[in-house]
Formats: structure tokens, sequence, C-alpha cells
């Protein structure tokens, strides 16, 4: 017997395809406020002052980030019911690692860009006003680059690189093995998980600024092909 329902399936185009478009809302409010993401080559005076001279837009911008990146985990649970739903609702070891790996990457990619929004802010104005005054503001930079370097290497280098990576390979692999969407959508998405991995070598002290770029752009596709390609959801039995 097979049952189709084309509400579900129209919820998860709507979601997917939300996930796809609202990426580049960010994209041209940093860009505008702080020359993102070229500013991330930046040294930290020269971005201290762009965050306090354009704070509201930066903090925006990266609220809307943030929404876009909370909202990848219930995404690709969307998917992997997709993918249930075609498959007599089995729990497969590529969905769960999906979802799993999904909500790590929305955790750890949310840690940082909280950076962005309290203590950023706050140390950008601190370090105008000691610059203004003359005074020392080699603590203000170190801390700074602390923060930064963290939330790089939690946010990037781990939500992004590593966990978003596995979640759109095991989800790419799951659609298709269920037949959800078409294979060259399955394929787009491995290519765009695999991609994502590029962010990760700045573990080893490279600059992955481009790269990042580069695959977080070929994941938008994704996302946008999934939003137009996904089939009716069915149960077998």
């Amino acid at each position: 017997m097979t049952r189709s329902a084309s509400s579900p399936r129209t919820v998860i185009r709507v979601v997917a395809l939300f996930e796809g478009l609202v990426f580049f809302v960010p994209v041209f409010v940093l860009g505008a406020a702080i020359e993102w993401p070229a500013s991330l080559d930046y040294e930290p005076t020269m971005l201290l002052r762009l965050v306090a001279e354009n704070e509201s837009m930066t903090q925006f911008g990266y609220v809307v980030y943030l929404i876009y990146s909370l909202a990848f985990w219930p995404v690709i649970c969307l998917m992997g019911w997709h993918a249930m739903s075609r498959s007599g609702w089995k729990w497969t070891p590529t969905v769960l690692t999906a979802v799993i790996a999904a909500g790590i990457s929305a955790a750890m990619r949310s840690i940082g860009i909280l950076r962005w929004l309290f203590p950023m802010p706050d140390l950008a104005d601190k370090y105008v006003a000691a610059a203004a005054a003359g005074e020392s503001t080699d603590s203000l930079v170190a801390t700074f680059d602390a923060l930064n370097s963290f939330g790089g290497a939690v946010g990037e280098v781990l939500g992004v690189g590593i966990f978003a990576s596995i979640a759109v390979i095991a989800i790419s692999l799951a659609l298709r093995a269920a037949g959800s969407t078409p294979v060259w959508v399955v394929n787009l998405g491995l290519v765009a998980g695999a991609s994502l991995i590029s962010s990760a070598v700045e573990i080893f002290g490279i600059d992955a600024g481009f790269l990042l770029t580069v695959s977080v752009t070929i994941l938008q596709l994704w996302f946008l092909a999934v939003a137009f390609t996904l089939r009716p959801d069915e149960v077998k039995s």
C-alpha cells in the first residue's frame, strides 16, 4: 500500500527554500557593515573599528545568521522524516547520523556566532574609546584575538567543517536510498558536504575563508535543489 501526503512535503520544501535563501541576507548585511567575509582576514584593530562604526547592522546580520544556523537542524530532521516516509518509517544509520550531526552542528555554529552579538561589540566600543583617549588597547586586542580564535574553532571548524559536513553527506545518502530526490541532487549534496570539510584545514593554520565561501554557496544551491525537486511522501508496505 502507498499513502501520499502533499502537506508534509510542502512544509519540507518551504523550509529548504528558506534555508537556501536566508543565508544571503547576512551575506549582504554583513558585507555592507563590516566588509564580510573579507574582513575575517583584517587586522583586529581594523575589524574592531568597523564593528564599532556599524554595530547595529553587524548585530542584525549575525542574528539572521544565527537563525539560519539554528534552522539547519530542523531542516535536516525534516529531510530525514521524508526519507523515512518512503522507506517504511525505519530509522536508518544515515538518517540517525544526519540528525545527530546536524544538532551538534547547529549548537557549535551558534556558539561561534554569539561572540559577534555580545562580547565583540562591547570590545569594539571599548577599543574605540581607549584609542581616542590615547590609552593602551593591547589587552582589548588580545581578548578579541582569543575570542575570535575560540569562536572560529568551535563555529567554523567543528560546526561547519566537521559536523555540518557529516550531516549533509549522511542525509544525502539517506535521500538517495529512499529515492526522495533525483540523483543529481544527491550528488550535489555529496559535493556540498565534502566541500564543507575544507574549512577544517584551519586547524593546521591554513586560511580557509575562500574555500568556506565556495562550499557554503554550493550548500545553498543544494538546499534550493531539494526544495524544487523533492518527490512525494509515501509509505511502502
